[in-house]
């Protein structure tokens, strides 16, 4: 059978600690398990799965047992064989285990099972991993899996199996060999803070482990490296932080083969309606380092069997596509009602430059591990209409020109540039065509793989909001709307694509009749003719004085906002 590529959703639930303190009973729980996340290390190697033997006409006995023991706790149980399906890929005669016994913690679980991914070598009771198995029986094009983890969502994380997505990461990838075949054991140079050497010193033995929540390391240097950041240590060994102070801390960078990975405060401090911690936790004596969830979700992961090397790589900001605010209300039967006493004008922010403009941040900025300290922003006391109830953004942030911006605030991204914390003066949007997941923001560059062709570069008309100049608009071959051009608004900010009434009734008109939604394919295409190209929009894509080519037009069209040149590129998405 010829491998191939298949990519498995992950969802991130509450974890055991999150669990527990909701039920008060956390600090208990410490008392009587202390944790210790290097035991796993050491007595249990690459765990099986778990299922429920009972229902299965294809489940084996064996009479082997094994024992696993955990940061607190360990389980106990048997072996046996059955298909076990990841991805839709279906597994035939793969040896897991199944539990009898369970550590005390696993009762808070969200997940099933544990999937093991690391080596056979060390592997419990000698049993083959999954991964081997589909290596073995030629179930994917390439001996390599990869992980991208979201920022703290429950939704977008992804694992791969067989395949390398560029569209999770920005930049080269750093491939670093392996140290031993066991884990995915790496050698580290060195943890810095400021320049300094807090952790590590000489070299150390790391693994990169996405089954470990912390970024893990020996008491002293882990203490270290607590202090430098500001933080103090609780009865129970858990690293405390001033949650306002999160904006002014420094960051952590650990040096691989060469090579600097940088985890900013916002990334390493976990923030709880408990207070805030870091992420660095107390490994005990012993000197291995386990970079977790904290680490590997600002660095997209590539685990190679193949070569036997891990690959890192600054991983994307995803953003999440949740329902609109029409969507929510048409499901709970108010939108007609809504509509009648708040009626829709797109252009109300673009016509009052000096109350809306450039929308500020609701908080300090953090974009992707990067902190943007003494950001300008607004909070809330009154909000228009109810509509904002029902949105499930936080805040508004605004990404045009200062000359608009409200109060005269410097906008977060002029804040990025003139502190030098990114690359290029511009940012880039990719939004997926209708999926929840998957749409991204780059900002300091723009990703070859997100679109296809060239780029085709359109002036600004105004450096306000991101205003080009439009020539035309139209349908089967006839000009409808724009005749004689029109000024435009490229912005992600509006859903619709928006216009004046008159010729937005002239788009209507032609485009009603033909209106099926049985044979969309049958439908014409939207053509918007700017700087000599046409940008061609699908009936799949446009159903559902001064132009807003909102979402529907940036769906089509992956779209940079260039403020060095002071410019728009557009190419196809």
């Amino acid at each position: 059978m010829a491998g191939f590529c298949f990519r498995v959703t992950l969802i991130k639930g509450k974890t055991v600690r999150e669990t527990l303190q909701e039920k008060g009973q956390w600090e208990a729980y410490r008392m009587l398990h202390p944790y210790n996340p290097m035991a796993k290390f050491y007595q249990t190697g690459t765990e099986p799965m778990t299922n429920d033997a009972d229902q299965s006409s294809t489940f084996r006995y064996t009479s082997r047992s094994l024992s696993i023991q955990y940061g607190t706790g360990s389980m106990t149980g048997f072996l046996g064989y059955d298909t076990v399906g990841v991805g839709g890929i279906s597994v035939p005669n793969q040896i897991f285990g199944l539990s009898q016994s369970e550590a005390a913690f696993m009762a808070n679980m969200v997940a099933d099972g544990i999937l093991g991914l690391a080596f056979p070598s060390i592997s419990s009771s000698g049993a083959t991993p999954v991964f081997d198995n589909m290596m073995n029986q030629q179930l994917v094009s390439q001996d390599l899996f990869s992980v991208y983890l979201s920022s703290n969502k429950q939704d977008g994380s992804v694992v791969m199996f067989g395949e390398i997505d560029q569209s999770y990461y920005t930049g080269a990838i750093t491939w670093v060999p392996l140290s031993s075949e066991t884990y995915w054991q790496i050698s580290m140079d060195s943890v810095t803070i400021n320049g300094n050497t807090v952790a590590c010193s000489g070299g150390c033995q790391a693994i990169v482990d996405t089954g470990t929540s912390l970024i893990v390391g020996p008491s002293s240097d882990i203490n270290n490296i607590n202090a430098w950041v500001g933080a103090s240590t609780n009865q129970y060994g858990d690293a405390t932080v001033n949650c306002n102070n999160i904006g002014n801390m420094p960051d952590v960078t650990f040096v691989i083969n060469g090579h600097s990975f940088t985890i900013s405060s916002s990334a390493y401090v976990s923030q709880s309606y408990y207070g805030c911690n870091t992420g660095f936790g107390n490994g005990g004596s012993d000197q291995l380092w386990i970079l977790g969830d904290v680490f590997i979700r600002q660095y997209y992961a590539i685990f190679d069997r193949g070569s036997n090397q891990v690959g890192l790589a600054q991983a994307v900001l995803n953003l999440e596509k949740g329902k609109s605010v029409r969507e929510i209300l048409q499901e709970k039967g108010l939108l007609d009602d809504f509509l009648a006493k708040n009626p829709y004008n797109p252009y109300t922010k673009f016509q009052n430059f000096a109350q809306t403009g450039n929308e500020p941040m609701i908080n300090y900025l953090d974009v992707a591990g990067i902190t943007d300290p003494n950001q300008i922003f607004a909070l809330s006391t009154s909000e228009p209409g109810s509509f904002l109830y029902y949105a499930r953004f936080d805040g508004i942030l605004g990404l045009a020109f200062p000359s608009i911006a409200s109060g005269g605030a410097t906008p977060v991204f002029d804040n990025m540039m003139s502190q030098g914390l990114v690359s290029q003066d511009l940012f880039a949007f990719y939004l997926t065509p209708n999926g929840e997941t998957g749409s991204v923001v780059t900002f300091g560059g723009y990703d070859s793989s997100y679109f296809t062709g060239s780029i085709n570069w359109v002036p600004l008309t105004s450096e306000t909001y991101w205003q080009i100049k439009v020539d035309y608009m139209k349908i089967n071959g006839q000009v409808v709307a724009c005749a004689q051009g029109c000024p435009a608004i490229v912005d992600t900010g509006t859903s619709l694509i928006a216009g004046p009434s008159v010729p937005i009734g002239n788009i209507q008109r032609a485009i009603y009749p033909l209106i099926n939604c049985q044979n969309m394919a049958a439908m014409p295409d939207f053509i918007i003719g700017i700087s000599g190209v046409e940008y061609v929009l699908p009936a799949s894509a446009y159903l559902l004085h001064l132009w807003i080519l909102g979402d529907v037009f940036i769906r089509e069209y992956y779209s940079i906002f260039d403020r060095a040149n002071n410019r728009v590129g557009l190419a196809k998405a």
